[in-house]
């Protein structure tokens, strides 16, 4: 079999390196594909949601909670969701952050400052999805773990790695700012 259809031979530890160079490759391809010059990272907790589903779950954990007062599990569930919810705004200010870099900065087939995020739920989606409703571009930047779901469904481009280290420089490569929510 030829070097590139035998995966058993691609998958040997010592063409990690290899594997993680065309992980790189891959996407700088994409980018360069889908004409993305520089990046605005944006980085946040994967629990914040929308303020109303925050509320549905506050909602749920206090009716659960109410059926059981001596369950100290259930009462913890209602403390963490009181905390989602306390910080479900920011969910909101990643969105319209999203909206506002792709309505600025990507605009007649120009592609600066494109939002790239590590394509999960939380604080990455409401970047994607605030580029997405702007009808700019977004990226995600997935990573594939045993528990790990797939990415947002607001992302334009994405990219799926195995590798922490490959990921963690295309964050870097192509960023012209970092905004941590």
């Amino acid at each position: 079999r030829l070097a590139e259809y035998d995966v058993e031979f691609l998958k040997r530890s010592e063409n990690r390196p290899l594997r993680m160079q065309l992980e790189m490759l891959k996407t700088e391809t994409l980018l360069r594909e889908n004409g993305v010059d520089s990046t605005i990272v944006v980085f946040g907790g994967t629990q914040i949601m929308p303020h109303d589903v925050a509320e549905a779950r506050l909602r749920a954990a206090l009716a659960a909670a109410k059926q059981s007062p001596e369950d100290r599990r259930l009462a913890g569930a209602v403390k963490r969701a009181e905390s989602v919810l306390a910080k479900s705004r920011y969910y909101e200010e990643a969105r319209e952050f999203g909206r506002i870099v792709s309505t600025n900065c990507q605009i007649e087939g120009r592609c600066k400052f494109v939002v790239m995020t590590g394509g999960g739920p939380g604080i990455m989606e409401a970047g994607n999805k605030g580029a997405f409703e702007a009808g700019g571009q977004s990226i995600g930047l997935n990573i594939t773990l045993p528990k790990e779901r797939e990415g947002n469904r607001y992302q334009s481009v994405s990219l799926d790695f195995h590798y922490f280290y490959a990921r963690k420089v295309m964050f870097v490569k192509y960023a012209d700012a970092f905004i941590c929510f």
